[in-house]
């Protein structure tokens, strides 16, 4: 990639929790001068707590058929609202994408009659990365740090759920052929020292 199409870059970024994505996409969004496109995740997990919260309280199968239907069609509508932020951009660095939510989606619903929906999210998926110039994968945190998110709270520290998001996410962007993949390095680095990293990286010609 020549150095004069680094300000009109797509770029998507993955990795587990507190990993650093939103960081990385912030520090990349700064320095490129492009849109930071957020992860925008609250919908999911208000749905979930709802669901949650009608599954303890009735027993009535309707009414929780009807709850875990919200809490699954959060999931397409994320989809569908990320589309619409990747065609208002030319250019973009966006927190998470598809191949991370495609990920929560199968380790939570893979028991589920949902076989079409996930083609179709895996479809959609593999036709948005032919779109992206480079997708960013962060390594798993090291869970003896003491290292808070950006809400000062402490990390989610829970070995099998992080190791098994990572390990699903990793396969779901190898499936995405001709996608460019950086993986940073799993090894202490600063915010500064990952973008000189993937700017480095960005530079190179493939």
């Amino acid at each position: 990639m020549k150095p004069t199409d680094l300000k009109q870059l797509r770029i998507v970024i993955s990795g587990p929790v507190g990993s650093g994505k939103t960081s990385l996409t912030t520090a990349i969004a700064r320095h490129f001068e492009i849109p930071h496109i957020e992860e925008n995740l609250k919908k999911i997990y208000q749905a979930k707590i709802q669901c949650k919260k009608i599954l303890r309280e009735t027993n009535d199968p309707i009414i929780q058929k009807r709850a875990y239907d919200q809490w699954m069609g959060a999931y397409v509508d994320w989809f569908k609202n990320r589309t619409n932020l990747y065609n208002q951009h030319a250019a973009f660095v966006a927190d998470r994408w598809e191949a991370d939510i495609l990920g929560l989606w199968l380790r939570l619903f893979s028991g589920e009659t949902c076989e079409g929906i996930t083609k179709q999210m895996l479809s959609d998926m593999r036709n948005k990365a032919n779109t992206f110039d480079a997708a960013i994968i962060l390594p798993m945190i090291d869970l003896d740090s003491p290292l808070k998110n950006e809400d000062g709270l402490t990390r989610r520290k829970d070995f099998n759920s992080l190791f098994s998001s990572h390990l699903m996410t990793g396969a779901l962007v190898r499936q995405c052929q001709g996608l460019r993949r950086i993986y940073i390095p799993n090894n202490p680095m600063s915010i500064d020292e990952r973008l000189e990293f993937v700017m480095r990286e960005l530079s190179k010609t493939r």
